[in-house]
C-alpha cells in the first residue's frame, strides 16, 4: 500500500468519524447548535508495519471553541490563536490502513 493512498484512506475514515455523530449528547448537542463540524488537521507521522499494514497519525479539530479561561475567544480577543479561534487541535487520532486499503483501528483521542 502507497504511503500516499493509506494517509487518503485514513483522513477519510477519520473525517467521516468526526462528521458522523451517534451519541445521544452528539445528537443534541448538533440540534441545538452547540456542537460543529470536526476537521482532520494534519497528519503527524506515517509508518509501514512489518504485518502488511500502514500506521497513519494525525492531529484533528473537534470544531469546539477552544477551551480556556477566555471562553470563545482562543487565548484572549487578540491573542496567539486568534479572535473567535475554532480549528485547535484538541484530539490525535491513529489508524491502520491494510495492503487493500481498508481502514482498520481507528483511534480518536482527546489530547
Amino acid at each position: 500500500m502507497n504511503s500516499n493512498m493509506a494517509t487518503q484512506q485514513c483522513t477519510a475514515a477519520v473525517q467521516n468519524r468526526l462528521a458522523n455523530r451517534t451519541s445521544i449528547g452528539g445528537i443534541i448537542g448538533a440540534l441545538l447548535g452547540a456542537n460543529t463540524t470536526g476537521s482532520v488537521v494534519g497528519i503527524t507521522q506515517v509508518q509501514a508495519r512489518s504485518n502488511g499494514t500502514t500506521r497513519v497519525k494525525g492531529l484533528a479539530s473537534s470544531g469546539r471553541y477552544a477551551s480556556n479561561n477566555y471562553g470563545r475567544y482562543g487565548v484572549g480577543a487578540y491573542g496567539a490563536l486568534g479572535y473567535g479561534y475554532q480549528n485547535a487541535a484538541d484530539l490525535s487520532f491513529r489508524c491502520d490502513v491494510d495492503y487493500r486499503g481498508y481502514v482498520r483501528n481507528i483511534d480518536i483521542n482527546r489530547r
